[in-house]
């Protein structure tokens, strides 16, 4: 039986500094085992340049930004900027919207960064902002009178909540009365009417708002009837609220607030005021956002609420929008311009902000734009967020459906591929991509393939575990074990989508050392934008001013595009942290380089699975197998009086007979060199390009052994290429079982 391999398997290159480099010094003290945030985040279009690309490497609570168009990422610092009050410990989020960087911390505040060439970054901070549909709890009597047919309640005391609630439900503006011809309280009004009576919850004043067509003064004014109201009871249907506008987390305190400037704006209600109310806090703020149609979202908040009460929203299931961004001053504005108690344009419009609540999501953790669709990954789940029609999403039509009750264990673990992502769950790794029916499903890929690989990854180290599609090489790419605190070497867990195969890297040591350490993934640029300077002409002549010509500055893309992938490298901790950039570049395959002249043998192999020839009784052999392997070779370099070949290879191969797992089987053949010329080539000279003629080197090997299942091994050498392109054998099988 011929049995093969279909497809290359090649040795990486060795982890290195850009060849290139400064190390980068932050402010950041970390002992070693504190956690500090480190992320990434690439910032296209900065301040609306579509040449302009930035990197943005955040490290604690600092941020340093790199001009992606120098010669070095790390070249590239061109500015600093330390957000004082945001934690250390958290993964910052980011998303880009009309050029301007949006970044959540976690804490209340959204920072937004308007870039300015050649160098400057402008931060201005916001809370978010919502019309308060959420009230406060009333109680009158020991009766909820907020909902149910209690709603038309009509207490005899005032007190703080009540008046607030009725301040939200249109009673927020003085009005003119219609029997005194004042302007005034309108809920004084409506008391002296009703004789000792306060309004319902569902007393609304637009239904008794209206002009006196009597009035041979003014007929167009319109007047509070105060009287009609009372005797026209609304029933148990409550007022429309949201006349404030409050921060969507520190809503106690901004309801007061809102209420004082309101009071202090209209003086006809300061005989009325509000003092006290609860502070009902959520503690901290937004830990994800993404821009999707045209809008900022927000979402991942905390779940618990500090002095609240049964109106109190837990945020933790609720996802915030903005308004259309037209600037800067929309990215906090979550909600409705027109006010939703007033008569005259009450209604919401396709253009303004608002938030939608999931119910049954909790943990929300990541944010995700898929284009047509928005997509809310939560601890338990996944849904997508869709227009309700074919132009897509607006503050009045969309829909939301739940596509996984699959959660997501670490959300930087998530990496986008076109229109579908994985992600990384408690049990599995998850891919989210269309079915037959276009219906986007989750579905495990990692059951019967690398499960007790990934079921070996302690939970630790699958929250901080970071993910990233490399668009040209089409393979996605997971690093874990890359916490700072972590002593082992970090590895790497590679998804090649062209073979549909999983493979591993680690990234090695230096003997005794923890760092240099990759601690995350960042995506540059695939090439370089590099300006030159040309003569303007007119015609065939140069334009001058006096005698000297006239030149324009003409930016071009420069390099083939083959990698965007690159890597964050912690090399300190003590006293502070520090840190450049890396890629896999050494051709000598050591990791580290580098930094001492030495490094580490950056060693590759492939164990095959038990081939049995679907046969697993009877004894086999196989008297030869033979072993094709790509041609690295390719040229010469000097050697005092020798020529030595450029790009070397070596493959080593061993059999492995009956599942065996240790050389104490004794059923472990002694390992032979498969990457052999059959003839001998003899260069011209150094600038020889070691031409044999064939891009393969194919050779025949003897396979010593016998068993009834075989596993093959193949690994490298050091400083030796390795690029296998696959085997062919026959298996001799004995006739009796």
């Amino acid at each position: 039986m011929v049995l093969n391999i279909d497809g290359s398997r090649s040795r990486r290159l060795g982890m290195d500094y850009e060849s290139d480099y400064d190390i980068i010094t932050t402010t950041i003290e970390d002992a070693g085992d504190t956690k500090v945030g480190i992320s990434s985040y690439r910032w296209d279009n900065a301040g609306g340049d579509p040449e302009k690309s930035v990197e943005v490497v955040q490290v604690g609570n600092e941020l340093k930004f790199f001009d992606l168009n120098a010669s070095s990422v790390s070249k590239g610092l061109f500015h600093t900027e330390l957000l004082i009050t945001a934690p250390t410990d958290f993964i910052f989020s980011f998303t880009v919207v009309d050029g301007i960087l949006v970044v959540s911390t976690g804490e209340k505040e959204i920072y937004s960064l308007e870039y300015t060439a050649p160098d400057g970054i402008t931060v201005t901070t916001s809370r978010l902002l919502v019309r308060d549909f959420f009230g406060i709890a009333d109680v009158f009597d020991g009766v909820d009178i907020t909902r149910g047919s209690d709603v038309q309640n009509r207490p005899i005391t005032l007190d703080d909540a009540h008046l607030y609630n009725l301040r939200n439900q249109s009673w927020g503006i003085p009005r003119v009365s219609g029997n005194t011809e004042d302007m005034g309280d309108p809920v004084l009004y409506f008391f002296e009417q009703s004789t000792g009576l306060y309004p319902a919850n569902s007393d609304t004043i637009t239904e008794a708002l209206y002009p006196d067509a009597g009035d041979s003064d003014n007929r167009t004014v319109e007047r509070f009837f105060a009287a009609n109201l009372v005797s026209n009871p609304l029933g148990t249907t409550r007022a429309a609220q949201g006349y404030f506008i409050i921060d969507a987390l520190d809503r106690g305190s901004s309801r007061n607030t809102e209420e004082a400037a309101n009071r202090a704006r209209y003086s006809e209600l300061t005989s009325l005021p509000v003092d006290t109310l609860p502070s009902d806090e959520t503690p901290g703020g937004a830990s994800t956002i993404t821009e999707f149609a045209g809008r900022v979202f927000y979402s991942g908040f905390p779940g618990d609420v500090i002095d609240g009460d049964r109106h109190s929203p837990k945020m933790s299931s609720y996802v915030l929008f903005s308004k259309v961004v037209d600037s800067t001053a929309d990215l906090n504005l979550c909600y409705q311009e027109g006010d939703p108690t007033s008569k005259n344009n009450p209604d919401i419009v396709d253009t303004d902000g608002g938030f939608i609540r999931i119910n049954e999501a909790y943990g929300i953790k990541r944010l995700i734009n898929l284009g047509s669709a928005l997509i809310v990954v939560a601890a338990n789940g996944v849904w997508r967020i869709v227009g309700g029609t074919d132009k897509g999403f607006t503050a009045t039509n969309y829909i939301v459906e739940k596509i996984s009750d699959r959660g997501c264990t670490a959300k930087d673990s998530i990496a986008v591929i076109d229109n579908t992502f994985m992600y990384w769950g408690d049990d599995a790794i998850y891919h989210v991509a269309p079915d037959q029916f276009g219906g986007l499903v989750a579905n495990n890929i990692t059951f019967g393939r690398i499960q007790k690989l990934y079921d070996s990854i302690n939970i630790e180290d699958k929250r901080a575990a970071k993910g990233e599609y490399d668009g040209y090489e089409r393979k996605v790419r997971w690093l874990y074990y890359n916490r700072t605190a972590d002593d082992e070497p970090t590895k790497e867990l590679v998804l090649d989508l062209q073979l549909q195969a999983y493979y591993t890297n680690t990234i090695k040591q230096l003997d005794g050392e923890v760092f240099p350490r990759a601690a995350t993934i960042f995506v540059a640029l695939p090439y370089q934008v590099v300006g030159s300077e040309v003569n303007l002409v007119a015609g065939l002549d140069d334009v001058v001013v006096g005698t000297d010509p006239v030149v324009l500055t003409v930016n071009t893309k420069e390099g083939i595009a083959q990698r965007e992938i690159g890597y964050v490298v912690v090399t300190s901790v003590s006293p502070v942290v520090e840190y450049t950039f890396a890629i896999y570049r050494n051709t000598d395959f050591k990791d580290w380089f580098s930094v001492d002249g030495v490094g580490v043998d950056a060693d590759a192999h492939v164990v095959t699975s038990y081939l049995s020839g679907t046969d697993f009784q009877r004894e086999k052999q196989v008297p030869y197998i033979t072993i094709h392997s790509k041609r690295t070779e390719s040229g010469y370099q000097e050697d005092g009086d020798d020529l030595i070949p450029v790009g070397r290879s070596s493959i080593l191969v061993q059999a492995r007979w009956d599942w065996s797992n240790s050389t104490s089987s004794g059923k472990w053949g002694r390992e032979f060199q498969a990457y052999r010329y059959r003839r001998l080539y003899i260069p011209t000279g150094s600038d020889d390009d070691f031409d044999n003629g064939f891009e393969t080197v194919v050779t025949k090997n003897k396979l010593r052994g016998s068993g009834k299942v075989l596993s093959l091994k193949f690994r490298s050498e050091p400083e030796r290429d390795f690029h296998l392109y696959g085997w062919s054998m026959l298996f001799d099988m004995s006739q009796n079982v």
